[in-house]
């Protein structure tokens, strides 16, 4: 059968992962994205090396993944006289556990290219929601940059489209 059932009993547990994909992909229109919640995900360095990625919500490859509390990441030390770009994100993979295959989210670094002159972002592999990028110069690290657009709620995007009607409406054209 071609046509299932997703918010219904049908008898048995039906509802998969690929459903709910499809179904947030067909909602939010993007496979990655962070939502306007909790810290969105914001990153502090504390030290060259580490910092801490806040609270978030968001999809990667169409799976919505939540930070509960802070997660600490480490980032690698960077070259005397050298630039590079690190990447910090969630990547969605998949493992197996036993003969069942299961699926996680995991915060990780993609590490840039050290140049003398120029920093560049690393290749973003697939599945992977790139949220910010921490330059270093030398062994300094830099202020995160966000790589990201914030997806609006329902309700912030009701707001911005009610306070454009009340802004329009308020607004008179002379002739």
């Amino acid at each position: 059968m071609t046509i299932e059932l997703m918010d219904g009993a049908t008898g048995s547990k039906h509802i998969s992962s690929e459903d709910w994909t499809v179904f947030n992909e067909a909602t939010y229109g993007a496979s990655e994205a962070v939502f306007d919640w909790g810290n969105r995900f914001k990153l502090t360095m504390s030290t060259a090396n580490a910092g801490t990625l806040a609270t978030g919500a968001g999809l990667v490859d169409g799976k919505r993944v939540w930070i509960k509390s802070p997660e600490s990441i480490t980032v690698t030390s960077g070259s005397q006289g050298m630039k590079r770009n690190d990447v910090v994100g969630i990547r969605y993979e998949t493992y197996q556990s036993g003969s069942t295959t299961l699926e996680r989210p995991v915060v990780e670094g993609v590490k840039g290219t050290p140049n003398a002159t120029t920093a560049t972002d690393p290749a973003i592999p697939d599945k992977f929601l790139a949220l910010w990028r921490v330059p270093l110069d030398g062994i300094a690290v830099g202020e995160p940059v966000a790589l990201f657009d914030v997806m609006q709620s329902i309700q912030g995007f009701r707001d911005s489209v009610s306070r454009a009607s009340k802004v329009s409406s308020s607004v008179s054209i002379e002739a």
